[in-house]
């Protein structure tokens, strides 16, 4: 290659990364903008992109961990773990699990996209697709005579792994939208504001 070749082929290449560059930076600035507008209606509804509601997302799942942990501590710490008490608390794993895929579901593919966080979303939703298989797993180990303790606690602990790593990922997500997971409700004298009443104190005569 000449040498006028190889200044040319040089040109070639610091416009293409200057182009490259600046789409990207063109696409990132468009993510922060579009995080902002989700910021801004979840300050004033509690949900963005289609009807997504972060905080309730976010509770479903931890209820969904929460009730295996119980039922993984029946199954340790008990001679024998009731079917009725197994059934309940995994019906309840299965409804918060399907209740934590449909709230993200509804923030939508296009606003995901546009907020930059599609693939943090695609990947809380696997996880929580395995969870839903887990569930599947464990309704086998209820028989009418009882329950298959020590195949349902293998499950539970599998289960609490992947309720893990979804958790793990949906703070991820929350941290891109700029939104913090709800905190723990604050002592009555705690609060940063007053309560107002319409109540009026009686005038003395």
């Amino acid at each position: 290659m000449s040498r006028t070749h190889s200044m040319l082929f040089a040109a070639f290449l610091s416009s293409a990364v200057l182009v490259l560059s600046g789409q990207a930076a063109m696409a990132q600035n468009a993510a922060l903008q579009a995080r902002a507008k989700m910021q801004q209606r979840h300050q004033q509804s509690g949900s963005i992109g289609g009807g997504y509601r972060p905080w309730s997302a976010w509770t479903y799942q931890q209820s969904a961990r929460t009730h295996t942990q119980a039922l993984n501590a029946y199954g340790q710490n008990c001679k024998q773990l009731p079917a009725a008490t197994a059934r309940e608390h995994l019906s309840a794993i299965q409804q918060n699990v399907a209740a934590t895929r449909k709230e993200i579901a509804k923030l939508g593919e296009e606003a995901a996209k546009e907020a930059g966080v599609h693939e943090k979303v695609v990947a809380l939703q696997k996880h929580l697709e395995e969870c839903e298989k887990l569930c599947g797993m464990m309704t086998k180990t209820i028989t009418e005579n009882g329950v298959e303790t020590v195949q349902m606690c293998a499950h539970c602990s599998g289960l609490e792994a992947k309720l893990k790593a979804a958790e793990a990922e949906h703070q991820a997500l929350l941290k891109e939208l700029g939104i913090a997971p709800p905190a723990p409700a604050a002592a009555h004298g705690d609060h940063g504001h007053e309560h107002k009443t319409d109540a009026q104190p009686e005038k003395k005569q």
